[in-house]
């Protein structure tokens, strides 16, 4: 490796120079925060003559020559390099005229090699951003159907050069951007590099490391081609959203909870662990394949649709709970592989939408659900038979068997109380309407989109009472109101929110638009009353709790079946008596156990190697007198001398403990170092 300091232009100069941007690298990303954030520096610079600064660092690899031309690899600095390219040819567009001999350097010295029998532009983008920049270069940029973040920058620098008015002096501004140039040798490792720079500009996602990292240690063409042929797949098939498929992906084939902090780290340590890069070709399609898996859950576009899988797909997607994809990868999986019918991956995809709304409407926690999802192929696999015959009955069976509020699946009794009770009205807005839109258009051959019509909520039994309902509702009026107004039986959407008002009912019924005219299902009932109290608004409720019955019913099995089960320490009403700990996970790091006490020592051990200066903080301000303390003789707990668990610290654990104890001490230790519970996932089974 060879680093030396240099200025921008002297790093640009030369007729004998190209600059390559590899596919591995992502696209021209620069905003107009980031144009902006540099010509505030370059401005600097002209206030301030005796003034130089510091652009960041650019790391190259000297490849071949071709020509006699030397081809650098921009490993780090595409962004900054690209900027001050467009940069140059807005001044010189603006210096054509003025100063021919600057727009001639420009042309000749850094932005092309001119000494060839045809001109070639010295910075060689990626695909889709080179035909921009060469269109730039050329002045064939059409105003029309042109767009890229490369001619929005271009237009930003030329804007601000005409009202500056001097483009000669921000011309001579950028001769006193320093960089550091740090020259990779054959023997270098560009990735570990990579991976330890901190360069000023935009900071890559995950995806953008994990691409680089499969891509750059492979020769040119193979970058070119695995790029073309699977990564630009990928990325369409996720809708460029690559990070989150790579998690549900790794999710789904580690059987783990992948944080999205570390998403990169995870993927290079399952790469290298499953020796991923010897078939690197199978990877990829692999990849592929899961990422097509990936664009049917998205987008609910399974082809050859036979029997309403898609529109499973978009009842789970209004639902909003992406946790359940790791799974969801699986199941298509299996459908793709002929495993399971249609119509087997219809039922669990139908079951997991009442499992789930269900337990949104009696309003149980969903912090435990990744794991569920995460862990639900590998239950299931238990028990199902070769030919997966049984795979519906078997999901069913899982589903129904975890406890908790993490995990249960609420059935009818809860259920029916939960949704004539709870207030409808101040649900987020677009569960209400998947509610209220299932309610309408369940077995209706004409469907109204609720969500996307002109279609407003609306309170039958009106906000603010008027002399006339507080009548109606009789001498309790003030009670009622409180209690009924926002509940199930006294909401319905209408298209005339604002003429129905505070109105009384009767005017509700026979104003143009009243409910009389409305066609929704849902004034069904309301256009054949005559009043509108507490028995009109309870008999509606509970007739719509019924078909809400009928759209989401308990499809669980209740035959018990005994499987593990990953589980969350934050599970505070699951009792783990009778449990026993097997293993567990903290930072994508397995650790076996097999008791209780094992699992709070080694879990301390964890989170002591990473957490050092925090943990023995929060281990010091603990009750010391009860649970830790500096001498096993402190420990009021007599009848147990304690443990010194870390060798490190003169602390002594008292360690009798029931499994629930245990439990509630690892919660409290987790809250205080402020960690994402999520990231500690443990396996049970019966004991």
């Amino acid at each position: 490796m060879n680093t030396e300091k240099d200025y921008f232009p002297k790093f640009l100069d030369g007729r004998r120079k190209e600059f390559f941007i590899p596919v591995y690298q992502r696209n021209y990303d620069w905003k107009k925060e980031q144009c902006q954030q540099l010509w505030d520096d370059l401005v600097m610079l002209i206030n301030d003559p005796k003034r130089y600064h510091f652009f960041g660092c650019i790391v190259s690899f000297l490849s071949q020559e071709i020509q006699g031309i030397d081809r650098y690899i921009i490993i780090d600095g595409q962004q900054r390099l690209t900027t001050i390219s467009i940069l140059y040819m807005a001044i010189a567009k603006l210096l054509k005229e003025q100063e021919p001999e600057i727009y001639d350097d420009i042309h000749e010295i850094y932005l092309s090699n001119k000494d060839r029998r045809s001109v070639k532009l010295k910075l060689k983008l990626i695909k889709s951003d080179n035909e921009i920049y060469e269109k730039l270069y050329k002045g064939e940029v059409n105003i029309g159907k042109d767009t890229s973040r490369i001619l929005d920058n271009y237009r930003f620098f030329e804007q601000k050069l005409r009202d500056f008015g001097n483009a000669k002096e921000m011309y001579n501004a950028i001769d006193r951007l320093e960089i550091v140039h740090i020259k990779l040798e054959h023997n270098d490792d560009p990735q570990l590099i990579f991976e330890s720079l901190n360069s000023t500009g935009l900071a890559l996602t995950e995806a953008d490391k994990i691409r680089n990292y499969i891509l750059m240690g492979l020769k040119e063409d193979e970058q070119n081609r695995y790029f073309e042929d699977y990564w630009s797949l990928i990325e369409k098939n996720t809708d460029f959203d690559v990070s989150s498929f790579i998690k549900d992906y790794l999710s789904y084939v580690t059987g783990t909870f992948q944080s999205n902090k570390v998403i990169y780290l995870r993927f290079k340590k399952y790469f290298l662990e499953n020796d991923k890069k010897a078939n690197i070709c199978t990877f990829f399609e692999e990849l592929k394949k899961f990422s097509g898996f990936y664009s049917v859950i998205k987008n609910c576009n399974y082809s050859n649709d036979n029997c309403g899988i898609n529109e499973c797909l978009k009842s789970l997607k209004r639902l909003e709970m992406t946790i359940t994809y790791p799974y969801l990868l699986s199941l298509f999986s299996l459908l793709e592989q002929n495993k399971i019918s249609q119509e087997v991956c219809k039922d669990v995809l139908s079951t997991i939408e009442s499992y789930l709304f269900r337990r949104f409407i009696c309003e149980l926690p969903t912090s435990g659900l990744g794991k569920i999802f995460i862990a639900l192929e590998r239950s299931i696999n238990k028990y199902i038979s070769s030919d997966f015959s049984n795979y519906s009955e078997t999901f069913k069976k899982v589903i129904s068997s975890i406890s908790g509020s993490s995990g249960r699946y609420p059935k009818d009794e809860e259920f029916l109380r939960k949704l004539t009770d709870r207030n409808i009205y101040e649900m987020r807005s677009k569960a209400r309407n998947f509610l209220f839109d299932k309610l309408e258009n369940c077995g209706n051959s004409e469907k109204t989109d609720l969500e996307n019509s002109n279609l407003t909520i609306e309170h039958i039994l009106p906000q603010t009472l008027t002399p006339l309902w507080e009548k109606e509702l009789g001498d309790d009026f003030q009670n009622v109101h409180i209690q009924y107004l926002h509940k199930l039986g006294n909401l319905t959407y209408t298209g005339y929110n604002s003429k129905y008002g505070n109105k009384s009912f009767n005017e509700k019924k026979t104003i143009e638009g009243g409910f009389l005219q409305s066609r929704l299902f849902l004034n069904e009932f309301v256009k054949q009353q005559n009043t509108w109290s507490e028995k009109e608004i309870t008999e509606r409720g509970n007739l719509l709790a019924e078909r809400a019955l009928k759209i989401w019913p308990y499809k669980g099995l209740e035959q018990t079946i005994t499987t593990d089960r990953d589980v969350s320490p934050l599970d505070e009403d699951f009792d783990f008596s009778g449990y026993k700990p097997q293993f567990f996970f903290i930072l994508g790091e397995k650790h076996s156990i097999n008791s209780w006490r094992n699992l709070y020592r080694e879990l301390l051990k964890s989170l002591y190697e990473i957490y050092e200066s925090d943990l023995m903080k929060i281990l010091k301000n603990q009750d010391l007198d009860k649970y830790i303390a500096n001498g096993r003789e402190k420990l009021q707990r007599i009848h147990n001398r304690g443990e010194k668990i870390l060798p490190q610290l003169d602390l002594y654990f008292d360690m009798n403990f029931s499994a629930n104890d245990f439990m509630k001490r690892i919660r409290s230790i987790f809250e205080s170092l402020d960690l994402d519970i999520q990231e500690l996932s443990i396996r049970i089974s019966k004991e």
